[in-house]
């Protein structure tokens, strides 16, 4: 019995102290209910995500496809971002993105016009540098030279051009020309076989100022790398090419043959696109072009590159020098003022890496820059190319002016316009540019 009550006691004892203590305030002892516990899909349940909206300015309009491609598959692990795709299939990508950046709207990523548009923005500190960005990696030495401006990378190229003249081979085959031609000289005879065969020679595309500015860019880029010395004065101003002995000059032998015969309205095509339309239909022969020519085809006819050769354009008589020319696409970079820098990044390393280089390089359908990248999805057209392209003595690089300003560019374009409308002469079209290029050396 003495036992019972002293345990009693004891327990009276207990619950007194504890009255007493909670009474006190500590709650830290015997915390309440609802402090203590919580529901669990409270607790494990993360604030929702901001929503991010990214712009890429695409510029290629046979890439856009590929973006949304690439980014439906981002967008699982990233559900709170979207993406604006800017400027796609545009005339003037470049254009359209100064006017963004003068009104202080940047895109997040975009495409880049390589030399001329890149080096003004880096030195206006506008672009990010990419040289330490996993992308960099994996990019072959040509596409790294190509965007490589003070050491540093800025922008990213995902396919390369080539330029040259693209022949009709079934044209070719029922004129009874057996092999394409790969001389001035034999391209003459060439045109003088077709013309007495009632078939116009070149495809019409007058009237797309770039079109025929490149006429221009690329023709000269033979003659400027068989002359090394003459590019470096005229990227340096101390030669022009309105020099009496300037051997620029030698690039109208091609560019009068083929303003002369592209039919009785080279300017009727409103756009490149119908000049292309008209070229697949079989009603020209040739068509002095780049790759880019044969993604518009293929609405057309699918086969259609089966059907044509490419080789480089015969401005020379010597067929050592009428080689193909080769350059590595404008690039994608990113602005340092992106309204989304930290998810533009992220973005980029996503775009860029590894595993969607197959993907970059089926959908762009021409030969990726990129290490370890399979070319076996680029076009036939391409492929029959690829060992060409990859080279050096027996290609040419488009050197582009030692980086000049866009200005300079514009100038080819207006000016070969009015060369080929007959509008202007040889000595006034090079004084156009060469007025563009003293412009652009004295705002350098």
């Amino acid at each position: 019995m003495k036992s019972f009550k002293r345990s009693a006691l004891l327990l009276a004892i207990f619950l007194l102290v504890t009255t007493l203590l909670s009474g006190c305030g500590s709650k830290t002892v015997t915390p309440s209910a609802s402090s203590s516990t919580s529901s669990p899909s409270t607790a494990s349940t993360p604030e929702p995500l901001k929503p991010v909206k990214l712009t890429m300015m695409v510029g290629f309009a046979n890439f856009e496809p590929i973006v949304k491609e690439i980014f439906a598959t981002y967008k699982i692990d990233n559900p709170n971002v979207s993406l604006e795709i800017l400027g796609s299939g545009s005339t003037d990508c470049n254009k359209t993105l100064q006017v963004m950046i003068a009104t202080g709207s940047y895109p997040d990523i975009s495409l880049i016009s390589r030399g001329t548009g890149e080096q003004q923005y880096v030195t206006n500190d506008l672009l990010t540098d990419l040289t330490d960005r996993p992308v960099a990696k994996i990019m072959n030495d040509l596409n790294k030279k190509t965007h490589v401006i003070s050491g540093k990378i800025y922008s990213v190229s995902t396919g390369v051009g080539i330029y040259g003249l693209i022949y009709n081979k079934d044209i070719f085959k029922n004129a009874g020309i057996s092999n394409p031609p790969t001389t001035l000289t034999e391209l003459k005879q060439v045109i003088a076989t077709l013309k007495s065969k009632n078939i116009i020679p070149f495809m019409p595309q007058f009237k797309t100022d770039w079109a025929v500015g490149q006429f221009f860019q690329y023709g000269i880029d033979p003659i400027l790398n068989e002359n090394l010395a003459l590019a470096s004065d005229l990227a340096a101003g101390k030669a022009k090419m309105t020099d009496a002995n300037s051997k620029i000059l030698d690039v109208f032998q091609y560019i009068d043959l083929v303003r002369d015969n592209s039919g009785k309205n080279p300017f009727n095509f409103e756009t490149f696109s119908n000049g292309v339309a008209d070229f697949v239909k079989g009603n020209e022969a040739m068509s002095i072009q780049g790759d880019w020519l044969l993604p518009a085809t293929i609405t057309i006819d699918k086969t259609f590159t089966d059907k044509v050769g490419l080789i480089g354009i015969p401005w020379s008589d010597d067929a050592t020098q009428n080689r193909l020319v080769v350059f590595y696409n404008d690039g994608y970079g990113m602005f340092k003022k992106s309204p989304n820098p930290i998810e533009a990044t992220k973005f980029f390393d996503y775009f860029f890496n590894n595993a969607n280089q197959d993907i970059l390089a089926k959908g762009a359908g021409n030969a990726s820059p990129m290490i370890g990248a399979d070319n076996s999805f680029a076009s036939k057209f391409v492929q029959d190319n690829f060992n060409t392209i990859q080279d050096p003595s027996k290609v040419y690089g488009d050197l582009e002016f030692g980086k000049l300003p866009a200005t300079v560019t514009s100038a080819m374009n207006s000016s070969m316009q009015g060369y080929l409308a007959k509008g202007l002469t040889k000595a006034q079209a090079l004084d156009q540019i060469q007025k563009a290029i003293d412009l652009g050396l004295a705002n350098k």
